[in-house]
């Protein structure tokens, strides 16, 4: 299981980054990246878009896991009531989601593995051990490892995540490091079961276009 540290780690301050434009095409979508760390990825273009540059309040509780101030991050949205806070919800209605790109700090790239990777999902907790342990919190719908030919490396993960008042929330999560472990990529979506279901080709579509072209 990854710590609350570990994920901290992970997530460490990057300056400097933009917000690329967007451009929307033909296809019904629009285009985001980030050009100098080389990410891009493309959403519908009714789908609200937040660059979020503020990090947790200094009063608010800080959980295993939360994110660090600092990294490029932006959320995305598919209500019909935009905001950007949706991505805190436990079960989301609509698509909501979060693209980041983070450095990874250096007394921790020697140890960064699959395992860390994919514990991002649940805040710091690997789903898959949850699954092997015959949790009924957990369900996997999709793994598997990921190498690219630029030789990131890391994983993509679907899951259903059980909450409390008994329902479930699908949870689709990309996550790659670059080949000197020093550059965290993130792509994730998420809502309720249903929605997840009856919006799968779009999320599909998002998720697999989260590209890393690093410049040389």
């Amino acid at each position: 299981m990854a710590s609350g540290g570990r994920r901290a780690a992970l997530l460490a301050v990057v300056g400097g980054l933009a917000f690329g434009a967007t451009a929307c095409d033909s296809s019904g979508y629009q285009y985001v990246k980030n050009s100098e760390e080389g990410a891009y990825f493309k959403v519908p273009n009714d789908w609200e878009l937040f660059k979020v540059e503020e990090g947790l309040p200094e009063d608010r509780p800080v959980p295993d896991g939360a994110l660090m101030d600092g990294p490029w991050r932006i959320v995305f949205d598919a209500d019909d009531a935009p905001d950007a806070a949706h991505i805190e919800a436990e079960v989301p209605v609509a698509v909501v989601g979060q693209a980041e790109v983070g450095s990874i700090r250096m007394d921790v790239r020697d140890s960064v593995s699959n395992v860390d990777l994919r514990s991002l999902a649940l805040d710091g907790t690997d789903p898959i051990a949850l699954y092997e342990q015959g949790s009924n919190e957990v369900e996997i719908v999709r793994y598997e490892d990921i190498t690219t030919a630029d030789g990131l490396r890391g994983n993509r993960v679907v899951l259903n995540k059980l909450v409390a008042d008994g329902t479930y929330v699908t949870i689709d999560q990309i996550a790659l490091v670059d080949p000197g472990t020093t550059t965290l990529y993130r792509l994730l979506v998420k809502c309720s079961s249903t929605c997840y279901l009856e919006n799968r080709n779009q999320i599909d579509t998002v998720v697999d276009s989260w590209q890393i072209r690093k410049k040389s």
